[in-house]
């Protein structure tokens, strides 16, 4: 079940591997060494355990897995189909979403280092949280300040009360060296309305989820369609500053941007 990669990238060619093409009995190995990385292409990517070595990458590009684990992602996976896929139920070190398309949590998941959002995909934490551990970098990708391409949706993908501010996006630790860090949130895979959170105070975790409704108990015609949650792990201590962004559709009609309270 090791990866050799002498071939060619594709995990469907045998040569590729020590021992044939796994099936879902193969205990799966990705070393840092090989030449070429695997990519799943098409069709289906089986396993049973899975190990990916620190500096090895697996890129499903085009197919879809069944692998039913232990995971030890040391490595990094990369979800660049063009078209939905499930995101692999098991922490990343580095997790990577490109292409296009729906990427769905299948369970909530730690990223320990990199989290990179790419092409038009969209990460949808359904009702899950997503976590980037204490230590991790900061999320990146395209133009994640204003108008990015690729989000994280929270919620199942879909618009509505029922369906928008579900799951989360979590940093473990923020802390004042960290300066301004970015929440690249959506309600859905059409809307993005990042957050930007600066903690002067002591390092603590940070949760955000946002829904596309205006808030409870707002003056109709008044508000915005849109609605942050967000929630410290730990009660006091942290001075925190937010930058919400929206989109003058999201305004309603009565809507006055300059009286703002700020």
């Amino acid at each position: 079940g090791t990866w050799l990669g002498v071939t060619s990238t594709d995990w469907h060619t045998a040569s590729n591997w020590c021992g044939g093409v796994p099936d879902h009995t193969t205990d799966v190995l990705i070393p840092s060494g090989a030449p070429n990385m695997p990519d799943i292409i098409s069709g289906v990517g089986y396993s049973n355990s899975l190990t990916i070595e620190p500096e090895a990458k697996l890129t499903i590009s085009g197919g879809t897995t069944e692998m039913t684990g232990p995971f030890s992602l040391q490595g990094t996976v990369a979800y660049t189909g063009n078209g939905d896929q499930q995101v692999l139920p098991a922490a990343h070190t580095a997790l990577e979403i490109d292409g296009s398309g729906k990427k769905y949590l299948q369970v909530s998941t730690d990223v320990y280092e990199d989290l990179v959002l790419g092409g038009a995909a969209k990460l949808v934490t359904a009702g899950y949280m997503l976590t980037m551990k204490a230590g991790s970098n900061p999320i990146s990708g395209t133009d994640l300040n204003y108008a990015s391409t690729s989000w994280i949706v929270t919620g199942n993908g879909n618009a509505g009360a029922a369906n928008t501010g579900l799951g989360g996006l979590r940093y473990e630790a923020i802390r004042p060296q960290d300066g301004s860090v970015i929440f690249p949130v959506g309600p859905t895979d059409s809307a993005f309305n990042p957050l930007f959170l600066s903690n002067k105070g002591v390092s603590d975790q940070f949760t955000v989820t946002v829904n596309d409704q205006p808030i409870a108990g707002s003056f109709a015609g008044k508000t915005i369609n849109r609605t942050w949650r967000v929630t410290e792990g730990i009660a006091g201590g942290s001075k925190v500053s937010l930058d919400l962004r929206w989109n003058k559709p999201e305004e309603q009609r009565l809507f006055d941007s300059a009286k703002v309270l700020m």
